[in-house]
């Protein structure tokens, strides 16, 4: 690893110890342009706005990538046919993870958003599944539209804990679908006992989706859900821009065409049943800019309020506000932006149109402008007017690139949703969990800690006990295969440490001194 990469963990370690409970999104990586000139990272931390760290080391990336920050700190990212490490280098037997050889896309990765995406797997954090489909390296025709599509839904398993952190590919090119798919529109959100995954892919040309469920012991394949009939299935346009996203509440589903044309400028707004993985109700809105602009339209980015209220979307000169909760969507439209004419002073003329949007852990929405400025609406909870959009709110400082796309994440941390009446951890295993707690003794002490469950241990679940230093670094970590156990800390400085403890889903913290005796 070298320095910079060394420090840009160190400090975002730090960040990650901050704020664990978003640890897995504390970390942008940013994909700007050209690549081969270095890259950007945004670390996260409370409330401030994000640390920007520089480095020189080209990245492997194209507009469909993924990072995550595992429970542990450990750094990954993912541009669709390799994951790399924190010194961004292939994991150990992390390259190829798509069986197909496309020259270009297998150095810098996916041309589309949303063709990958990172999921840890229930009771097993160290286990992250790796999900990607490929797209063509050229356009095709469906009936008379030019398309891009992409091929077969693959998975493969990293174990991320492995050669110190640095992680290793156990199970490679796993194959979940052969078909023709969308490009794009890959997506997961938490089932609604807080445990589990949906994990959503869209079918190229029909309004059809092939849906996964993601638990602890398998990916169970689900009936498909399609909507032939009820919307055109032209309007699945498979252009790069093209996203899917969850609300954060989990309750709607949204899915973006684009391919500039008025009539394909298209969103479709579900409900989603968490409890069954059910898709409702579609609602199809055309996004168009007003006039004179709307002879070209493209929805480059868009993002949802933490209180899953307000729909923001960037065309390029407008940011529009779309409030969920209306009776009629399309007409809540208001404008919250048009582009200001400005351009980057940092590289080659470049215009800052608005761009990719993306929720922060920090509760404000980022826009990237395709130059050296981020965009940040302060308040999304708030109307039109004051949802305090504050346009070039900071500066990409560095002369080697220019801001464009923002990494795709899963909601990590939506939990369970309260009073389910679909709950799949049922009987008495679940009123287990659900009021279990620990016991730590003695609490200030010199190093040998007894660690009580008021729970029997769940073995097939593993139960798991992690502490971690004040930098964010894992010192400890075992297996609990009793209501009473003991962590060694004895080898350890004096201090404050975090004790995590995973039982069955349900993740506990508490706080840990050790303190020598004189």
């Amino acid at each position: 690893m070298n320095k910079s990469n060394l420090i840009i963990s160190s400090i975002c370690l730090i960040v990650f110890f901050n704020q664990a409970s978003g640890q897995y999104t504390s970390k942008w990586l940013i994909m700007a342009e050209p690549v081969t000139n270095g890259h950007t990272m945004f670390c996260f931390n409370g409330n401030f706005l994000p640390l920007i760290i520089y480095d020189t080391t080209p990245l492997r990336a194209n507009m469909g990538f993924t990072n995550i920050t595992d429970q542990n700190g450990n750094f990954f990212y993912s541009n669709g046919f390799t994951i790399f490490s924190s010194d961004l280098q292939p994991v150990m037997n992390g390259d190829s993870l798509v069986p197909v050889f496309i020259p270009l896309y297998q150095y810098l990765g996916h041309g589309y958003k949303h063709n990958c995406m990172i999921l840890p797997k229930p009771y097993n954090e160290d286990s992250l599944f790796i999900f990607l489909h490929y797209g063509r390296d050229s356009n095709v025709y469906i009936g008379n539209i030019l398309q891009t599509v992409s091929i077969n839904l693959y998975y493969s398993v990293l174990n991320s804990s492995a050669n110190n952190g640095e992680g290793e590919v156990i199970l490679k090119s796993q194959m979940l679908i052969n078909d023709t798919l969308a490009s794009g529109k890959l997506s997961a959100c938490r089932h609604a006992n807080g445990r589990d995954w949906w994990i959503f892919c869209r079918k190229a040309m029909e309004a059809a989706y092939y849906r996964f469920l993601l638990t602890p012991d398998s990916i169970i394949p689900m009936n498909n859900q399609s909507f032939s009939g009820v919307l055109p299935p032209f309007h699945s346009v498979n252009f790069g821009n093209s996203k899917s996203i969850f609300t954060p509440d989990g309750n709607k589903f949204i899915q973006f065409g684009s391919l500039g044309t008025p009539a394909d400028n298209n969103m479709i707004i579900f409900d989603f049943d968490r409890c069954n993985g059910i898709l409702s109700n579609p609602l199809e809105i055309f996004i168009l800019n007003p006039a004179p602009y709307n002879w070209y339209n493209i929805t480059y980015g868009a993002a949802v309020s933490p209180n899953s209220r307000y729909l923001y979307v960037a065309t390029g000169w407008f940011i529009f506000q779309y409030d969920l909760t209306a009776s009629n969507i399309a007409g809540s439209k208001q404008t919250v932006a048009f582009y200001d004419s400005t351009y980057c002073p940092l590289s080659s003329p470049s215009p800052l149109y608005f761009g990719d949007m993306k929720l922060a852990d920090d509760n404000r929405v980022y826009i990237s402008s395709g130059g050296c400025y981020a965009d940040v609406i302060h308040y999304p909870d708030s109307s039109a007017s004051a949802c305090s959009l504050v346009v070039h709110n900071f500066q990409i400082n560095s002369p080697l690139n220019r801001l464009r796309f923002f990494p795709y994440h899963p909601d990590y941390p939506l939990g369970p949703l309260s009073g389910s009446p679909c709950d799949t951890l049922t009987g008495y295993l679940a009123q287990q969990i659900n009021h279990a707690s620990i016991r730590i003794s003695p609490n200030p002490g010199p190093g040998y800690f007894k660690l009580s469950l008021d729970a029997p241990p769940l073995y097939d679940a593993s139960p798991e006990a992690c502490v971690y230093d004040i930098t964010g670094r894992a010192v400890l970590k075992q297996r609990i295969s009793a209501q009473v156990s003991y962590l060694d800390l004895t080898k350890q400085n004096d201090g404050i440490y975090l004790l995590r403890v995973v039982l069955k889903g349900r993740q506990f913290n508490a706080k840990l001194i050790k303190q020598s005796v004189e």
